[in-house]
């Protein structure tokens, strides 16, 4: 079930790493441009202004450049095995943070608690911040280990099982706490035990049924966060609603999550809400298709909330490559292809080469955000969006033989 959940979220992923601060223009008098791209981590980057030769950076992991009149630049930055390639305008962003990703540092620390004091209490699940939507398991009263928490100011929450299959929530408590390594939490003292005063309720999912092309399943999810920014599973399940989740008192807000998918074909939307239940709308298909090295992508579209098209390409070997395309920068072309940046330094590899079988996914993301509104999330990604977001996704994922 949870391994459902995940594929639920991981749709704005991409994006959400992929784009950096907003910036007004900069540069001369005759309107030029200038962008300025962080890229921590970085082993080769290149870019270039508007139809101009690739350049390399001396720094690949900070650099600017100046885009005559302004309009569209593309950047490519490689973090391993992933090359990320950015075709954005300088009207959607001229401060980009195209870092890669970066391993987090982790402390550990034991939390104690005693949920005796719930009826029909068969285990509990200990959530923290840093674990994303997995939390650990004990027994009702028991002392859990946390060995990849993170340090500093954040929620712990108790949430309480009874032994049904799959179990309901009977109780949840918060804990707003300043963890450091090695630290020894106690909620078993009087008046952080976790009891039936500690209840929740449960709210329905809409029901979106009228949502779902024939021929599709559907699912849905809810993760709640706290004010500190803890991930707290609320609910799932393989249908198109009107079942419950758990409606968490503590929540700063919900993330709902629905879904329909045809292979190869799927829908994301993703509704984040304070308070209340969202109104449902999940986006219309997809049917780009692909060929040829470099890869070419045609029957694109630019919706009226189209944000960007992401392109990830992969052909049997460690490399992928991830191309992030905005709305602006594709105008009203119906097509896109891939740079060649193999005769790049450090891109050599980058090309699918003949005998090779090419996996491309296409998705489509629309929102009632803009890409400089939902560009500096940071690592939280799409559980930090603004309340009253609406974010859907539309993809196709196409295979073919060179």
């Amino acid at each position: 079930m949870r391994k459902a959940v995940g594929i639920l979220v991981l749709g704005l992923g991409f994006l959400l790493a992929a784009c950096g601060t907003s910036g007004s223009n900069s540069g001369s008098g005759n309107n030029d441009v200038t962008v300025t791209v962080t890229a921590t981590g970085a082993s080769f980057a290149a870019y270039r202004a508007g139809s101009g030769s690739w350049q390399a950076p001396a720094d690949p992991t900070s650099f600017s450049f100046t885009v005559t009149g302004g309009g569209a630049y593309d950047v490519t930055v490689r973090c391993g095995d992933s090359v990320n390639v950015y075709s954005l305008t300088t009207d959607d962003l001229t401060s980009l943070d195209a870092s890669c990703a970066a391993t987090p540092t982790t402390i550990a620390f034991d939390v104690s608690y005693d949920a005796s004091g719930v009826t029909g209490a068969a285990s509990v699940e200990l959530y923290y911040k840093g674990a994303g939507f997995w939390g650990l398991t004990g027994n009702v009263t028991d002392t859990i280990s946390v060995t990849n928490g993170v340090a500093g100011q954040q929620d712990l929450v108790l949430v309480v099982y009874d032994n049904n299959t799959p179990p309901n929530v009977l109780a949840a408590k918060m804990y707003t706490v300043t963890a450091a390594n090695g630290d020894a939490f106690d909620f078993t003292g009087a008046g952080n035990t976790v009891t039936d005063a500690d209840n929740v309720a449960t709210t329905t999912f809409p029901d979106f049924s009228a949502e779902v092309p024939a021929g599709y399943a559907a699912m849905w999810a809810v993760n709640a966060v706290t004010p500190n920014g803890t991930l707290v599973f609320a609910g799932f399940d393989p249908g198109a609603g009107g079942t419950p989740f758990v409606d968490f008192p503590f929540a700063d807000r919900n993330v709902f999550a629905a879904s329909a998918e045809n292979p190869p074909y799927g829908l994301i939307g993703f509704f984040v809400r304070a308070s209340g239940t969202p109104t449902i709308a999940l986006p219309n298909p997809i049917d780009p298709s692909a060929s040829g090295s470099p890869v070419s992508v045609t029957n694109l579209a630019a919706s009226a909330n189209l944000l960007v098209y992401t392109i990830s390409v992969s052909w049997g070997t460690p490399v992928e490559v991830n191309v992030t395309i905005s709305k602006a920068y594709l105008g009203s072309a119906t097509g896109y292809t891939l740079p060649d940046l193999s005769a790049l330094s450090g891109f050599g590899d980058t090309l699918p080469q003949s005998g090779d079988t090419v996996n491309v996914t296409v998705s489509a993301v629309e929102s009632n955000r803009t890409l400089a509104e939902v560009a500096n999330l940071g690592d939280s990604g799409v559980y930090f969006l603004p309340d009253g977001t609406d974010a859907q996704i539309a993809t196709k994922t196409i295979s073919y033989g060179l």
